[in-house]
């Protein structure tokens, strides 16, 4: 009996040691200095923030305020933007971007929150990615009407970063450099803002706010070993860059009159049960945005529509390839895509938004295939002031 409750006591301390080595571990990797960090290249680097491999909070440009990154203050922009599917034309593929440098909080805006009247709000598609600040939907709206609009925007952002963009412009800055006025636009991007958006947000919300437990629960760990898993292991099919990535030919005028690559991010609309899990949580900052308006806020919403939506029906089929997996699974992606776009218009109208919903009338026009960049998700210049034109159609009066 004493040698079994020696051998028991023996490892139990056996375990604990471990355990408590590993939280060292956890700990060391999660709180990794900025300058070890930037001996990686950007990619793997954002990669292991983003999955709370590493705190957000070693980035000099993550706000707490925020739950989110801002670009470097005060600082120009690069203007080469580099498509998110290049692999697909067998080489990296860039476009010159017409951007505004960021002001203070990061933004790409000329002017003070306080000197606007109108505030957008909003991700990369508000940013007008690809294309350039200058041309994005709030330059063109301001273009049109004479208001003077500050745009609060970055790719990257979703849902709940719109809500703490607008509480932060609103109240959370000094008298004089926070918004005054009492209209926002907001423009909701259906490729991601109430999808895996929502699930990266709920990652760093566990990580970022619960940084203890996440490290006693050996988080940093786990996820760095589902970062080598989804990087050096066996991928599904479709993410695949030979299946991925295979250019779909269209029955339409594209720009450059390139096949369309879509996105393998896109694939995940072929889950439904991801959605499932993320829809949810974007629904809950729906109704956080809705308790903005409390503050005498008159907040518009604006539907983006994913360019499978538009363009499925436009892709020539007798042109397509055998075993391209994305032509075969376009169908259903769209389908899937129409049924998030179905539930955000019910959301936003059930809490009284305002809203325009783009899909019907950028798909009604004969230009559709070139309102996007063939070799990447964002629009071009031309889909940007579709967007801002019908903004302007709608709501020529805000700021106003």
């Amino acid at each position: 009996m004493k040698y079994l409750t020696s051998r028991i006591g023996k490892a139990l301390c056996f375990v604990t040691a471990s355990y408590v080595c590993l939280i060292l571990l956890a700990a060391a990797i999660f709180h990794a200095p900025w300058g070890l960090l930037e001996m990686l290249p950007e990619a793997k680097r954002d990669q292991l923030i983003s999955t709370g491999v590493v705190s957000a909070n070693s980035h000099p440009l993550y706000r707490e305020w925020l739950m989110g990154f801002v670009r470097a203050p005060n600082e120009p922009r690069n203007p080469v933007y580099t498509m998110d599917s290049y692999l697909a034309y067998g080489e990296t593929v860039h476009a010159t971007s017409d951007d505004i440098a960021s002001d203070f909080l990061g933004f790409a805006n000329a002017i003070l929150p306080s000197q606007a009247r109108l505030l957008f709000v909003g991700d990369s598609f508000c940013n007008g990615a690809s294309a350039g600040s200058r041309l994005s939907p709030p330059a063109v709206y301001s273009r049109i009407t004479g208001t003077p609009v500050y745009s609060g925007s970055n790719g990257g952002y979703s849902l709940n970063h719109y809500v703490r963009i607008i509480d932060k412009l609103t109240q959370g800055l000094p008298e004089d450099q926070r918004f005054t006025g009492r209209d926002v636009v907001v423009l909701v991007y259906l490729g991601n803002d109430l999808t895996s958006d929502m699930t990266l947000y709920s990652l760093r919300k566990q990580y970022s706010q619960d940084a203890l437990s996440w490290q006693l629960r050996l988080g940093p760990l786990r996820a760095w070993g589902k970062y080598l898993l989804s990087t050096y292991g066996v991928r599904p099919a479709f993410a695949a860059p030979a299946g991925a990535y295979a250019p779909v030919p269209m029955a339409c005028q594209t720009p450059g009159n390139l096949p369309v690559a879509w996105h393998p991010g896109y694939a995940t609309y072929l889950i439904e049960e991801n959605q499932e899990i993320q829809i949810p949580l974007a629904l809950n900052f729906v109704d956080k945005m809705a308790a903005l308006r409390a503050r005498g806020l008159n907040i518009k919403i604006v539907l983006i529509p994913a360019s499978p939506m538009l363009l499925a029906r436009d892709v020539d089929y007798s042109l397509v390839q055998p075993g391209s997996r994305m032509a075969q699974d376009l169908p259903t992606i769209a389908q899937s895509l129409e049924r998030v776009r179905g539930i955000a218009l019910e959301a936003f109208t059930r809490h009284g938004f305002e809203v325009l919903d783009l899909a019907p009338i950028l798909a009604a026009s004969p230009e559709r295939c070139l309102y996007y960049q063939p070799g990447d998700t964002h629009c071009t210049a031309l889909g940007y002031e579709a967007v801002g034109q019908a903004i302007a159609a709608r709501w020529p009066d805000l700021g106003k």
